[in-house]
């Protein structure tokens, strides 16, 4: 009984370590839309409010992560992190529309959007290119 109980406990120990990440999403939304692969990353929604994040993955050469952005009501701020440092990429306002690159490193990049207050009818796209 004591090796059943071992080996589900080293199993329970396994699995709370699988998908552990730097950073942690944490949100409340309303018809969110998202989509992504290993090098691009789509958020569209009604109603936004919290932490979302991406990592994507550059490539065997360095890249460029390009960007677009738009919001009707509200701000938030979007980082990037790929050398262990949280670095802030754009803020965008009610209105706005953002749309720009910037060079990034092979490896993994992180793409750290936040609010703190609730956003209304926004997007954000990310796409690496190496």
């Amino acid at each position: 009984m004591k090796k059943i109980i071992s080996v589900l406990f080293i199993i329970l120990l396994a699995f709370s370590f699988v998908g552990c990440s730097k950073y942690v999403s944490s949100y409340s939304a309303v018809m969110l839309i998202s989509s992504q692969d290993s090098d691009s990353a789509k958020m569209s929604f009604s109603t936004f409010k919290g932490t979302r994040v991406y990592s994507l993955r550059c490539g065997d050469e360095d890249g460029e992560l390009e960007y677009e952005a738009e919001l009707e009501e509200g701000e938030a701020t979007v980082y990037i992190d790929q050398d262990g440092e949280k670095v802030e990429l754009f803020k965008i306002g009610a209105g706005e529309k953002v749309s720009s690159s910037v060079d990034v490193h092979r490896g993994i990049v992180y793409i750290i959007i936040e609010t703190t207050e609730k956003c209304k009818n926004g997007s954000f796209e990310f796409d690496i290119d190496d």
